[in-house]
């Protein structure tokens, strides 16, 4: 029985410090920006996008025609 409440002490830490909102998540970063790129953090105006440029939660990215914007946070990627 005490095996099983550690197992699921474990499981349960994991699933807190991994998860998709969890504390150790990574942040997500403009990392290549090319062309016309803006992002509009919430209650923000939009302002210009920059390479290694923090994005907060709930931002919207967006680019004119012909811009691109790759973000990353560690492993994982989005072109825009």
């Amino acid at each position: 029985m005490r095996s099983v409440k550690v197992a699921l002490a474990a499981l349960l830490s994991t699933t807190i410090l991994f998860g998709p909102g969890g504390a150790l998540a990574a942040e997500w970063r403009l990392t290549e920006v090319t062309g016309r790129v803006r992002v509009a953090a919430p209650g923000h105006s939009p302002a210009t996008g920059a390479p290694n440029q923090a994005v907060p939660v709930g931002a919207d990215i967006t680019t004119a025609a012909g811009g691109r914007a790759v973000l990353t946070n560690g492993a994982q990627r989005i072109v825009i």
